[in-house]
This record gives C-alpha cells, sequence and structure tokens, in this order.
C-alpha cells in the first residue's frame, strides 16, 4: 500500500469509529432513559394514592368523633355499674340503659348509631344482611389487629356508613368470656334470663365482638 492510499483510509477508519461510538452512546443514552422510566413506574406505584371521594374521608373523621363518644358514654356508665353492685347490676344496665344511651347519641349528632354483631346478645344487635356483610369485610381486613381499622362505605340509598370495630378487651371477658371459667354460675344465669338467646359468650381478647355503624344522611329533610 502506496503513502496516499494509506492517508485515504486513516479519515475513513476515523469516521467508522465516530460512527460506532456515537451509535454506543445513543444506544446507552436510549437504555438509561429505559430504565430509569421503568424506576420512576416502579416508585410511583408503591406510593399510595389519595382517595378520590374525599367527601368519604371526611365522614370518616366525623364517625370517629362519634364512636369515641358513644363509648366514652357507655363505659362510663358500665364502670359506674361495676363499680356500685357488681357484674349483676351492670348486666341489668346494659339491658335497659345502653340502647337508650346510643339513641341519645344519635339525636345528638342526626345519624343512625348501631351496634351489631354476628354474636350478638340483645336481638336489637342482630345485623341486617349489609351489616353482615360490613362486619366479614372488616374481619378479612384486619390483617394483624383491629387497631385504628375503620371503614367508609355507601349503603343501597348511597348515604355515607362509617365502620369501626368492636374488639374484645380483658374486662369484658367476666360477661363475654368462657362460660365454665371465666363467666361465673349466677351471673350465666341472669345474662340467660335477660337474653334467652344469648350468643355472645366464648370469646377472648382480641376477637371481633361486632362493629360501630354510624349512618349519615345527606339528604336529611327527605
Amino acid at each position: 500500500m502506496n503513502s496516499n492510499s494509506k492517508f485515504r483510509f486513516f479519515p475513513m477508519v476515523i469516521f467508522l469509529l465516530m460512527i460506532v461510538a456515537t451509535t454506543s452512546c445513543n444506544q446507552r443514552a436510549v437504555t438509561e432513559k429505559n430504565e430509569n422510566s421503568q424506576q420512576s413506574a416502579d416508585e410511583s406505584s408503591l406510593m399510595i394514592q389519595p382517595t378520590q371521594d374525599t367527601t368519604l374521608e371526611v365522614y370518616r373523621e366525623q364517625g370517629k368523633t362519634i364512636v369515641k363518644a358513644a363509648f366514652k358514654a357507655l363505659s362510663a356508665q358500665l364502670k359506674s355499674a361495676l363499680q356500685q353492685e357488681g357484674v349483676p347490676f351492670a348486666l341489668s344496665f346494659c339491658n335497659v340503659a345502653a340502647l337508650p344511651i346510643t339513641d341519645s347519641l344519635a339525636k345528638l349528632y342526626q345519624v343512625d348509631i348501631k351496634r351489631v354483631s354476628l354474636r350478638n346478645r340483645n336481638p336489637d344487635n342482630a345485623p341486617t344482611a349489609m351489616e353482615k356483610s360490613l362486619l366479614q369485610s372488616i374481619d378479612k381486613l384486619a390483617v394483624a389487629s383491629y387497631d385504628g381499622l375503620t371503614m367508609v362505605v355507601r349503603d343501597q340509598d348511597e348515604n355515607p356508613v362509617f365502620v369501626q370495630p368492636i374488639v374484645v378487651a380483658d374486662n369484658c371477658l367476666q360477661c363475654h368470656g368462657d362460660v365454665e371459667t371465666q363467666i361465673g354460675k349466677t351471673n350465666y344465669e341472669l345474662i340467660k334470663s335477660l337474653y334467652p338467646n344469648d350468643l355472645a359468650t366464648g370469646y377472648q381478647v382480641g376477637d371481633l365482638r361486632g362493629i360501630w355503624r354510624v349512618r349519615f344522611s345527606e339528604n336529611p329533610a327527605e
């Protein structure tokens, strides 16, 4: 190869190397862009998306407030009854006064308040078909515990319904625990006399006792 051929050959080699380098950079840029896009998509999928119906979140906060007030009123009266004359007096109190207390709070907050259970003691606390579905849904949603678990749905009339679990605590067992070991014979006889169809025994601490169901009306005049 003569010197003139070499000079013509070298520019061609340099030109080809430039094309290869440019192509490689472009491919690398495209690959990095795709990887970054995929990473952004993955990170986005892990983000908690805000609820679309912000109105229901307002009802969630209102429902928590109402249930807190109802629970405080009931537990204070029940504690007082236990301190006065023990479990028999507390059972009689619940039989007579529990529903009027929740009814008075329902009027105060202009909502419909109800405690329901699949294993109810008072027949008035038996669930409707929808409430049974809500109980089952709450039970399925509780992965580790029921702490902080609430739910807001709409009923068949499009009214917002707030739901919060009622969980068995240690002091519940003297009326709702094991019949043989935790509920005295005399107390159990009283339970059966007040509630012949009672289903609310045999619970353990942490069990789902039932739910608070608070139904709001967006059209109270109708």
